[in-house]
């Protein structure tokens, strides 16, 4: 039997690919998260300000529990086939059926515990929205095998279309509710909206769909590969989410509002990018993993690039943050500023973290992988125990020194992987830290010795920022400025066309 199928066409296009379809690849990526990143924060800003932080604070309990059984389904299984080198529509399809029958056990199991959840943190409305947010799991285990094969072929335009759809459908579903009165279930449908139009994109142009073929004897090829990367998955988002539920069980619904609304704005901004990163440089690793020195080049680039793309707007927002918040949220985000900073300092070092990552994972190190994650883990345990008896400031800058710490780690193993130490990724990256930091200094200054009205602040202090990043990029003549302003011209001449 021909199991090709649908897989005949990737051969075709990952023929043409090279140094440019990476970069290419990047910058729809960036593109995609961009976009979404604009829709999100319009959506998010109008929704916080018509939406009280106790309502927040209900979702961010509810978005806890989804989160960790999501990381099962989409957290290594769909990364196993864009691994494997040959990997066929057999493959695809016996990993899209494992991956369904999961999420629906998954979904029963979140409909079973919701009513000792909701008794937990003595609150019943939760059992209802835990049921209904519970949805989002079969729908991610199909969007996870799309995802597999659009970034196994490397066709980055199609999630740009996916992404821009489903952020846009959703928000005016979730303002629209919101401004009817429908508070915290505004949330729910925004929640859901978005994920079921960008898998219902994807279905229709993503070039792949299943076919009624199974095979245990393939899975038995995938699933090792594809468990390690999930139990590292789940390692990585429980721990992330610990935090929160400690908040949540030993302070109040409104601080742990104040604490995730201070990770939101840091998090949109890293996790656009991160998700770039990871859904193009792994397929391009994993064909570069036989080549450790194209690799290790490939990696010195992707990180450059990101920290280029995420250090003036992370910085930036440090800066002017409480403007920001007093400005954008009202004055009753304002005791979220502390850990919005925080954040921000956190989340700078991302792309060191997932780069190292994925280029263990494109060489098949997934068990070292899940090995750092429970070194990390480890960590990140023993500092949560000790800060989180002298309230939620501390906590978060515990969770701080663990990323710090992380990034270390991931790039030590780096070293001895491909000769590139967390000490010259450092060097990499110091030019353009020194520049948005100096940006922010400029900032800082402007922000403390004119007085103006507080929209009108914070505009001219946003381009005040843009003009000296851009500008010192553009005198110091940075490669990565040049590679942005190519693509981009690149774009507007194929949009000419």
């Amino acid at each position: 039997m021909d199991y090709r199928g649908n897989m005949d066409r990737e051969s075709s296009v990952v023929k043409k690919a090279s140094e440019n379809s990476t970069l290419g690849g990047l910058f729809w990526k960036f593109g995609e998260r961009i976009t979404a990143q604009i829709v999100t924060t319009i959506v998010s800003i109008v929704l916080m300000r018509i939406i009280e932080p106790a309502d927040y604070g209900v979702i961010a309990l509810v978005t806890i529990a989804i989160n960790v059984c999501n990381s099962f389904v989409v957290g290594g299984l769909g990364n196993s086939l864009i691994q494997k080198k040959d990997a066929d529509d057999l493959d695809f399809n016996s990993i899209f059926y494992i991956s369904i029958a999961f999420s629906i056990v998954l979904y029963f199991v979140m409909f079973v515990l919701s009513t000792p959840i909701a008794s937990f943190y003595n609150n019943i409305k939760l059992v209802l929205i835990l049921r209904i947010m519970s949805i989002r799991l079969p729908i991610a285990a199909i969007n996870s095998v799309q995802h597999a094969y659009i970034s196994r072929t490397m066709q980055f335009k199609k999630f740009f279309i996916a992404t821009l759809f489903g952020t846009i459908v959703s928000g005016v579903v979730g303002i629209l509710m919101a401004l009817h009165g429908y508070g915290i279930w505004a949330l729910v449908a925004q929640y859901l909206t978005n994920v079921t139009i960008d898998t219902l994109v994807l279905f229709f142009v993503g070039g792949w769909t299943p076919r009624f073929m199974f095979s245990f004897e393939r899975l038995k090829k995938l699933l090792p590969y594809g468990f390690k990367l999930m139990g590292a998955s789940v390692l990585d988002t429980l721990f992330n989410e610990i935090r929160s539920i400690i908040i949540s069980t030993r302070y109040s619904s409104v601080d742990l509002a104040m604490y995730e609304n201070g990770k939101k704005y840091p998090n949109l901004i890293v996790t656009n990018i991160n998700t770039s990163i990871s859904s193009v440089m792994f397929p391009v690793m994993s064909k570069q993993q036989e080549n450790k020195d194209i690799l290790k080049s490939t990696m010195k680039k992707s990180i450059k690039l990101c920290t280029f793309c995420l250090a003036p707007l992370l910085i930036g927002l440090f800066a002017c943050g409480d403007r920001f918040v007093d400005v954008i949220l009202t004055s009753k985000w304002l005791p979220s500023v502390p850990y919005l900073r925080m954040m921000c300092i956190m989340c700078l070092f991302y792309p060191i973290h997932t780069v190292n990552i994925q280029a263990l994972n494109a060489v098949g190190e997934s068990g070292l992988t899940l090995k750092l994650e429970l070194i990390k883990k480890a960590i990140n345990i023993s500092l949560l125990l000790i800060t989180m008896f002298y309230g939620v400031l501390w906590i978060a800058i515990g969770a701080m020194v663990v990323s710090l710490l992380s990034t270390y780690i991931n790039a030590a193993y780096s070293k001895k992987q491909f000769n590139y130490s967390f000490l010259d990724q450092m060097k990499d990256i110091f030019p353009t830290l020194l520049l948005a930091f100096v940006m922010a200094l400029a900032v800082i200054v402007f922000d403390n010795y004119i007085k103006m009205n507080g929209i009108l602040m914070l505009i001219y202090e946003v381009l005040l920022g843009a003009l000296i990043f851009v500008g010192g990029a553009h005198l110091f003549r940075f490669q990565e400025l040049t590679i942005l302003k190519d693509k981009l011209a690149q774009l507007m001449n194929k949009t000419r066309r």
